[in-house]
């Protein structure tokens, strides 16, 4: 009997750019996943990588005080 095993892989520009919205616009992260798997998944990968929910969040707050800063796409 074989056992297979499903793991799921986030492509890395999709998980920075869940990272930056959740950390720049939260309110419309979920609709941006489309399917609640994909935010459900992203939300857990976040959770057990807090330095990177750090590192996102530094970053938008620095792009948002740079009033020269292009803003994000989803802005």
């Amino acid at each position: 009997m074989m056992i297979k095993a499903v793991i799921k892989t986030i492509d890395p520009k999709w998980f920075v750019e869940f990272a930056l919205r959740l950390c720049s616009q939260p309110e419309r992260l979920e609709q941006w996943c489309q399917t609640e798997e994909r935010f459900s998944i992203g939300l857990r990968k976040m959770l057990d990588n807090p330095s990177l929910v750090r590192a996102a969040r530094f970053l938008t707050l620095v792009r948002q005080s740079d009033r020269s800063a292009k803003k994000w796409d989803w802005e």
